[in-house]
C-alpha cells in the first residue's frame, strides 16, 4: 500500500513576503491594485457587453420560463460577478451575485417568477448608467431592497410563481 503524498506549491509572493527586506504586504496589495487598475477599462467594456445580453435573455423568458432559459440567464449574470468589481462597480457586482442566487433558487425549486428577475436586471442597468449620481444612502437602499426581493422569493411569499417548463 502506498502512502499519500502531499504537495504544497511555493508561490513567488509568499517567498517575497517571508524574505527579510522583501516586499511588504502593503506593497504587494498596492502593486496588485495598480495591475487591476490597468485592466479596469477592458473590464468595463466587457461589463457593458454582458449587460447588453441581459435584456434579450429576460425577454426570452416569457410567461413560463424553462429551466434552459433560466440557466442561460444565470450564465450571463455570473459573468458579471467579480468582473464588475475589477471595473470599479462593486455595487453592480453585488446585484449580479444576488441575481445569480435568485435564479439558482428558481432552478432548484423548479418555480420561477419574472418580477424579482426584472427588479434585479433593472437595478443592474441603473447602477451601470447612473452610479455616479447615486449617494451612498441610495446605494444602501437599493441593496436592502434587493435583499428583501430575493428573501421574499426564497421564503415562498412570492409574486405568482409558476412551475418552470422543461
Amino acid at each position: 500500500m502506498s502512502a499519500a503524498v502531499f504537495h504544497f506549491p511555493e508561490y513567488k509572493l509568499t517567498k517575497l513576503l517571508r524574505k527579510p527586506g522583501g516586499k511588504t504586504v502593503a506593497d504587494a496589495v498596492a502593486e496588485a491594485q495598480k495591475g487591476l487598475g490597468l485592466l479596469a477599462g477592458d473590464c468595463l467594456a466587457e461589463v457593458d457587453k454582458i449587460i447588453g445580453e441581459l435584456d434579450p435573455a429576460c425577454a426570452a423568458l416569457g410567461a413560463s420560463p424553462t429551466r434552459e432559459q433560466l440557466l442561460a440567464l444565470y450564465e450571463i449574470a455570473v459573468r458579471l460577478v467579480g468582473l464588475s468589481s475589477v471595473a470599479g462597480l462593486v455595487e453592480l457586482d453585488r446585484v449580479a451575485y444576488s441575481l445569480c442566487d435568485l435564479v439558482d433558487r428558481m432552478i432548484v425549486s423548479e418555480r420561477a417568477a419574472l418580477e424579482p428577475i426584472m427588479v434585479h436586471v433593472g437595478a443592474i442597468n441603473l447602477l451601470r448608467q447612473r452610479r455616479e449620481q447615486l449617494s451612498e444612502e441610495a446605494l444602501g437602499q437599493i441593496a436592502a431592497g434587493l435583499r428583501k426581493v430575493r428573501d421574499k422569493y426564497a421564503g415562498g411569499d412570492t409574486p405568482p410563481a409558476k412551475d418552470i417548463g422543461t
